[in-house]
């Protein structure tokens, strides 16, 4: 796999590359669409007529595969930034606590 940017001015496309079998790879990303599809992706709103799986063409299958993707980075991103956030608040508590908790002269 080979990952890169792409800056244009302010604009940057990240791109993510893979490079297997054609029979192999479809096989892969198909498989993982077929998961996240029975895990209701990609499917219609309740109400509205529901397709089937092997209706799918092969680029939806593939968006359902890269709406994961997105959907994965984006929580590891923010996973990241909460653990980062806590530590940072468990060290100032620790530091108030410090400057602020005091009984007297021992």
């Amino acid at each position: 796999m080979a990952g890169s940017f792409e800056v244009d001015g302010t604009e940057t496309t990240v791109t993510f590359e893979y490079t297997a079998d054609l029979t192999k790879v479809q096989q892969v990303i198909f498989d993982a669409a077929h998961y996240l599809f029975d895990r209701g992706y990609g499917q219609e709103e309740e109400g509205e007529e529901q397709i089937e799986f092997d209706d799918l063409t092969a680029q939806q299958k593939l968006g359902l595969v890269d709406e994961q993707v997105k959907r994965s980075i984006l929580s590891y991103a923010k996973s990241y930034s909460s653990d980062e956030a806590q530590e940072d608040a468990k060290e100032q508590a620790k530091q108030d606590a410090e400057d602020n908790y005091d009984l007297g002269e021992e």
